[in-house]
């Protein structure tokens, strides 16, 4: 049965935007793929409109923004259930069905998320996030301004999306963090410690093109207006009050760095599990990705292998 509209952001996707429809229209769940297309300028419009699938849709985008690209695409959805896939990632097989049977196991559930794979910009695979521990509703963790997995990785009840009024467009990023959080004042989330969403790292994604400091600024944001309802019931940005976007020019961080960050993290975690040589082939690999940061790296290395 058909339950699920799958919303995908681009611009300019030309070389994985195939790819990403490709994973969402291999499974029956799907009623429809909507392609906002944002203004590109390359041939991701002609590749979309190249698959022959019905379910396929391409539609304008209103050159606004990522957050404007998303409530597009969420008003132009007729499924029960809404999930998102960005145009150079792609969905793990069958990851629908099992977010579907998990709404019918956990009744007054608005949505289903679970983990996800990074990788890199040519494919290799980085680091799996998310995907341990338990299956446990995560609601109260959201409330508090928690971020647990990425919003790729999530489907959600459509009359949820239509009660949040969707993605708030003051956020340059941040935008789904920030609407993961306000999905979770209506119900319970349920998060599934398994692989639902495969996760590109890249100097060309919004995350690595944008100032750093406005990034970090729109991640506190997210988190600090969360809080901000859990205590007083409405944020600043619903009040009208937005704190003052920073304006400084520091140079936007990398994909390679952020691939060692997530290196490193496994490292420690395979050191806590009880495999410190794992660990140190880790440490050795984020140095690849980040040769600058050898005598930093070079630390982690010897505190791994003497601890």
């Amino acid at each position: 049965m058909s339950l699920v509209s799958v919303v995908i952001p681009a611009r300019d996707a030309e070389l994985t935007i195939g790819r990403a429809i490709a994973s969402v229209l291999s499974m029956s769940q799907v009623l429809e793929v909507i392609i906002v297309d944002d203004g590109s300028l390359d041939r991701t419009r002609e590749i979309a409109l190249g698959f022959s699938d019905p379910r396929v849709r391409v539609i304008e985008g209103p050159e606004r923004g990522i957050a404007a690209s998303l409530n597009t695409g969420f008003l132009a959805s007729m499924g029960e259930f809404i999930a998102r896939c960005d145009a150079d990632d792609w969905y793990e097989p069958n990851r629908l069905g099992w977010q579907i049977e998990a709404f019918k196991k956990y009744p007054g559930t608005v949505a289903v998320s679970g983990g996800f794979s990074t990788v890199d910009c040519e494919g290799r695979f980085i680091a799996d996030l998310a995907t341990h521990g338990d299956v446990c509703d995560v609601s109260a963790r959201l409330l508090s301004g928690e971020a647990i997995t990425t919003f790729c990785s999530w489907l959600v009840r459509r009359n949820v999306i239509e009660l949040t009024g969707g993605a708030r467009e003051w956020f340059a990023t941040s935008s789904d963090v920030d609407l993961q959080f306000r999905i979770a004042q209506y119900g319970a989330v349920m998060h599934f410690p398994r692989k639902a969403y495969w996760y590109r790292l890249h100097d060309g994604s919004i995350t690595h093109t944008q100032n750093h400091v406005k990034r970090h600024f729109f991640e506190k944001c997210a988190t600090d207006f969360a809080i901000q309802r859990k205590f007083h019931g409405r944020d600043n940005l619903e009040l009208n009050i937005p704190p003052k976007v920073p304006a400084g020019e520091a140079v936007p961080s990398t994909a390679y760095i952020q691939i060692a960050g997530q290196l490193t993290g496994q490292a420690w975690r395979q050191h806590a599990l009880g495999h410190p040589f794992r660990g140190a082939m880790l440490i050795c690999k984020a140095l690849t990705y980040d040769p600058k940061g050898v005598f930093r790296y070079f630390r982690q290395l010897i505190l791994i292998l003497i601890r």
